[in-house]
Parts: structure tokens; sequence; C-alpha cells
């Protein structure tokens, strides 16, 4: 698993397009009047900058929670893991992706995935 630690630095937000200026074609959004402005997705994503990481999932071990071979995955080092959670473990040294359970198979948890970010192309 390849790991790279968060940077505050400078603007990273990111603004999609306004889409209620793109053309239409067919029925015209009833949602239209309710768009809001662009997602900050830093903000909805990250809740402790300092320490939070990405990471790119590595195999296919964790397919069965939604996480595949080549995803970026958002890992929480100040969260606290419960039952179920997906973690960054420590195993025989290197660094996995595992699903937290009452009889851990591992000696460290790093931090908690908070988020799989998945590319469909």
């Amino acid at each position: 698993m390849k790991t790279s630690r968060f940077s505050g630095e400078g603007d990273t937000s990111i603004t999609p397009p306004d889409i209620s200026t793109m053309p239409t074609s067919g029925f015209p959004s009833p949602a239209k009047d309710y768009m809001a402005d662009g997602i900050d997705l830093n903000r909805v994503l990250i809740s402790n900058r300092p320490t939070t990481f990405f990471a790119r999932a590595d195999g296919s071990s964790m397919q069965c929670v939604g996480i595949s071979d080549g995803d970026l995955v958002i890992v929480d080092k100040s969260l606290s893991p419960t039952l179920g959670d997906v973690v960054v473990a420590w195993i025989d040294g290197q660094f996995t992706l595992r699903q937290l359970t009452a009889h851990p198979d591992f000696d460290m948890i790093w931090g908690v995935v908070t988020h799989s970010i998945h590319t469909l192309k």
C-alpha cells in the first residue's frame, strides 16, 4: 500500500462546474431552483487535516467492503477504531488494510479508513 500525507498548503479545493448553467436536453430539472454552490471535497472528506493521509489499495482482499485494487483510501490516524471499521494495520513489517474484528490478526493499528474513492474510468 502506497501512502502520502495530506498537504494542507495552498488551495486544494475542487470546485466542479456550476451545472445550473449547462445546456439541458429533454425535460428541465425541477431541482434547478435548489442548486447549491460547488462542493469542497476537503471539507466533505477530511475532518482532521494534520492526521489525515491518502493511500492506494494494493490487491483485492478488501473487495468485500467495497475497496478495490488501486482505490484511493483516506485514512485518519486520530480516530479510535471500532469493530467492523476498515483499518490500516501493521502486519509482518508492512502496512495492510484489514477489517477490525474481535480477534485481530495484527499488532498495531496505524489509522482508520474513513473513505474510499473508486475510479470508474
